[in-house]
């Protein structure tokens, strides 16, 4: 932890996450980096006397908000949100006193529920706010009429939604806004919105000393991003796009054309600078982007497309051919476009400098440091979209991230002797309002057609890291992998799941402590080749055979050439193995399939997106050449890495699975330096296909 932070002022809504952290903390596992995560504001494990400051502070600050409510206006609402925090103060001290001995030294307490800070906070709450409520008139609820009569302790739902705070805060469900449970019924609870206006409205109130917030000029990226898109897009498609206007007229009261012009006119505004929110535009090119996809969604749902579809017309020149054809180039396109980065990558530039260290690995985690203690300063992004998420909810009960300004865009190409790949960042190609079922997007089936008519059909490789195991992913999951089956995609999409959230590929749970690396190896293929069952798919058009024959042979071959066969292997140690495990599966499945797209995607591609895809293209630089990253590439991969959580979420990239990515990278490469021409070598005999001389990768 940086000390530099001690004295820096904190938030409402920090203490809060500091106390829901003390509360929830399982100190009997304090060498968990996950348990610390959330800890990592107050908790110093190396500076007793730090934590003990931290704490003090903590519940320093939840006073000065109870005397800030204090001076406000007394209502039921507000009173239950103070009996919350309060709830949640004592259930933090309580639980800190449990393992006071880890927080002892010669001049602290010896339990902070005894301390004068702690004693303050509930002398000011008994004998100052509960008399200002004393009074107070309980209001009804509004949310029990929506969501029916909730039979728990009121007290108790509050004090979860407090709890609650910290998972918004941290941005890892917040899908779970969009879709419902099987019964219809929301995940949260209607009160969390209360709670987070609640600290947002005092954090306000006593405004921020850090001068203006950096985030705000994110509308002008996204705008720039939607206009370039536009402009690549409609250059692309203009051959299909002359041939249907050429016959539009004859048919411009039929639904299907109307909708597929309309589509058209809004991304050519969309292309039009002027239209820019820098130009001052009424109507922004994002905005005209947004209505392109809502235009090309309804005439995709419309009743003629599925009829075009299933019986088109025999006369290639028919116009309703025409209208298909330029549908699905359309749907192409926009998954197959280029992405301007030069506003992102000054964005993400003036955010901070950074110090040249040496490795890129250090310069990618100083960068992330930098973010990060930037972004403790402006805390709430992630808040206020969830605000946005529920002022929304009139308009879309779906959580569907590429019409959520979540487009996809081409990110680099590969070339394996004389075949390219092109890699895109895409999220989830799927649409889903309640839990237990997901559809995949018009759009993608459109590209996936697109690719189906051309005469040489094109593979789709697509990497699914959503957890089939997780009841949260398992419908996403499915629902890709039953489309890679059906009978008119076959031979054309192809899916391999490898879930990075099951506790196996954290090393947590039962698995943290087991460090025989024999029981570790076995435990590996086990999981690996269970196939579905610990959430494992690959394609039928992927070779069961030769998977499973890779498996027995790659983990041995690890083992040896970068963990010199170890005995014992450390928890670090293991999830080192098992991400270039993943590296190494993931570039024997891309050289069966020999791919001409291909993508790795989780929900949102924000956080295992790019590290998942980063790492593959580190992977192949560093399989083809010993040269030192230039500023260039550096730039690139941090953009590609930084800028969708920031743009998109308004936060930083998940700090675990960015550590991961760096550690595995960083000790393939070591050990590759030092052994070249051996491990190169062996490698040639485990890929056939791969030549590593000729493996070449574009600029990103």
């Amino acid at each position: 932890m940086n000390k530099a932070t001690k004295k820096e002022k904190l938030t409402i809504l920090e203490a809060v996450d500091n106390l829901s952290s003390m509360a929830e903390m399982d100190f009997d596992e304090m060498n968990d980096e996950e348990n610390l995560v959330s800890a990592r504001r107050w908790l110093d494990t190396k500076d007793v006397g730090h934590t003990q400051e931290n704490v003090k502070q903590t519940f320093n600050v939840v006073r000065n908000y109870l005397k800030h409510v204090c001076e406000g206006e007394a209502s039921g609402e507000t009173k239950k949100g103070v009996e919350a925090i309060m709830s949640l103060a004592k259930e933090a001290a309580g639980r800190i006193d449990t393992y006071n001995s880890l927080f002892q030294d010669s001049v602290g307490e010896h339990l902070f529920s005894e301390s004068k800070e702690f004693r303050d906070l509930e002398e000011y709450y008994y004998n100052k706010v509960l008399k200002k409520f004393e009074t107070a008139i309980e209001e009804e609820d509004a949310w029990l009429e929506e969501w029916g009569d909730d039979k728990s302790d009121l007290l108790d739902i509050h004090r979860l939604g407090l709890k609650d705070l910290e998972t918004v805060k941290r941005d890892h469900e917040y899908e779970l806004f969009y879709i419902r449970k099987e019964d219809g019924r929301p995940f949260f609870n209607r009160n969390l919105l209360r709670h987070i206006k609640l600290v947002l409205d005092f954090d306000d109130l006593i405004g921020s000393e850090y001068g203006e917030d950096p985030l705000i000029h994110i509308s002008l990226i996204q705008d720039h991003e939607a206009n370039y898109a536009a402009h690549e897009i409609h250059s692309a498609v203009r051959p299909k796009l002359n041939a249907f206007l050429s016959g539009f007229r004859k048919f411009k009261k039929e639904p299907l054309a109307v909708m597929t012009n309309q589509a058209v006119m809004a991304l050519m505004l969309a292309a039009n600078k002027e239209n820019s929110i820098e130009n001052n535009a009424r109507k922004t090119c994002m905005s005209y982007f947004h209505d392109f996809q809502l235009y090309l969604r309804l005439a995709l749902t419309s009743e003629d497309y599925p009829k075009l579809i299933e019986d088109p017309p025999k006369d290639k020149n028919h116009f309703a051919n025409k209208v298909v054809q330029l549908l699905h180039t359309l749907c192409y396109y926009f998954f197959m476009h280029k992405l301007s980065r030069d506003k992102s990558l000054k964005f993400i530039g003036q955010l901070f400098k950074a110090e040249k260290k040496g490795s890129v690995w250090t310069d990618i985690l100083d960068r992330q440091e930098k973010i990060y203690d930037l972004l403790m300063h402006y805390p709430n992004g992630p808040l206020f979209k969830t605000l946005d998420i529920f002022r929304e909810q009139e308009q879309s009960h779906e959580f569907e991230p590429l019409l959520q300004g979540d487009f996809p865009s081409i990110l680099f190409d590969f070339i394996n002797s004389k075949h390219k790949t092109t890699v895109i960042r895409t999220p989830s190609p799927t649409r889903q309002s309640v839990i237990d079922k997901a559809y995949p997007s018009e759009e993608f089936v459109g590209m996936l057609r697109y690719l189906s008519a051309q005469t040489k059909k094109p593979k789709y490789l697509l990497f699914n890291f959503q957890d089939r195991t997780n009841w949260r992913e398992y419908a996403r999951a499915l629902c890709l992998e039953e489309l890679s089956m059906q009978a008119e995609f076959s031979d054309i999409l192809y899916v391999a799941s490898l879930p990075r959230d099951t506790e196996f590929y954290k090393q947590a749970g039962n698995y943290i402590k087991e460090n025989s690396a024999s029981g570790f190896l076995r435990n590996l293929e086990d999981q690996a080749l269970s196939g579905t069952a610990t959430g494992y798919f690959f394609s039928p058009s992927i070779s069961a055979t030769a998977i499973k024959s890779f498996v027995k042979e790659i983990i041995p071959y690890i083992h040896k050439a970068f963990f010199a066969k170890k005995s014992t292997l450390t928890r670090k140690n293991r999830l080192d193995f098992i991400e270039l495990f993943y590296l190494l599966l993931e570039l024997k499945i891309v050289l069966m399939v020999n791919p001409s797209i291909m993508s790795f995607t989780c929900k949102d591609w924000i956080d295992i997106g790019p590290t998942s895809t980063c790492e593959f293209y580190a992977l192949i630089r560093i399989l083809t050449t010993e040269k030192k990253w230039n500023e260039s590439e550096i730039e690139e991969v941090v953009e590609m890495l930084f800028s969708p959580a920031l743009i998109l979420r308004e936060r930083a990239i998940d700090s675990q699975r960015l550590n991961r990515m760096v550690s595995a990278l960083s000790h393939f490469a070591s050990h590759l330096h030092k052994e070249r021409k051996k491990i190169t070598k062996e490698l040639e005999k485990l890929y056939p296909k791969l030549l590593i001389k000729q493996l070449k990768t574009s600029e990103l």
